[in-house]
């Protein structure tokens, strides 16, 4: 039996096991980056992007590439169904923290 978010990300990867597996796990990638991003604005006392920082650097193209992955795998679907999840295991502030890294790939959030 799966819960509602297995269910969505099973639909959001067209029940391809393999992308499925994948799926969930760059779902995690994603949450233990964001988590990490928050932490290093935390530590810096940062409220917010810190473009100069080179930790700050490494995991926005981290969280990109990420994003470029869960795209290529589940489209548009996935990654929203992915950052709605994140949303609310992480916080709001770690889904916010992923919507502005992915900005940068193009029209998921259309």
């Amino acid at each position: 039996m799966t819960d509602k978010t297995e269910r969505t990300v099973l639909a959001s990867a067209g029940h391809h096991a393999d992308g499925v597996v994948e799926l969930f796990r760059l779902q995690s990638d994603l949450e233990a980056k964001a988590r990490a991003l928050l932490a290093n604005r935390e530590r810096l006392g940062a409220g917010g992007a810190m473009p100069d920082d080179p930790t700050e650097a490494g995991l926005r193209a981290d969280i990109r590439g990420i994003g470029e992955r869960i795209n290529a795998l589940g489209g548009t679907a996935a990654m929203v169904d992915i950052c709605d999840d994140l949303d609310r295991t992480a916080g709001h502030h770690a889904s916010t923290t992923v919507d502005h890294a992915w900005r940068g790939i193009g029209g998921w959030a259309a």
